[in-house]
């Protein structure tokens, strides 16, 4: 019986720890989102070049699925960051900002793309 029930509690361990490797993984990878958009917002702004108006929605409709996730606190993350980006850029726009511009919109695709497929693996049907 003692065995049965080590080998129960150490499955159970390996369960929640998983879950927690998996919200951290979430936790990093939105906040990583939530910089990037601030900094493709800031650079949009400043240099009057256009970005996608829908570019947090993707990451919203993807974390939608996940159980339990606070969406406020989401989307009050990406508005803080923001407002951040904001404050230490100002409103100068540099020579190397448009193809810093691409540069962030590539990695912004790319972890979105890593988001995406978190979330199908850890939270998926």
């Amino acid at each position: 019986m003692k065995k049965t029930s080590t080998i129960l509690a150490t499955f159970m361990s390996l369960v929640i720890s998983r879950q927690v490797v998996a919200a951290d993984e979430l936790s990093s990878l939105v906040s990583v989102l939530a910089t990037t958009a601030a900094r493709i917002r800031s650079i949009s702004d400043n240099c009057k070049i256009a970005v996608d108006p829908m570019l947090e929605a993707q990451v919203f409709e993807t974390l939608i699925a996940v159980p339990g996730i606070k969406m406020s606190g989401v989307t009050s993350h990406f508005a803080q960051r923001r407002q951040a980006e904001s404050t230490v850029r100002g409103s100068k726009c540099y020579p190397e900002d448009a193809d810093a511009l691409k540069t962030l919109n590539s990695i912004y695709k790319s972890e979105a793309a890593d988001l995406e497929k978190l979330v199908a693996n850890k939270f998926g049907d």
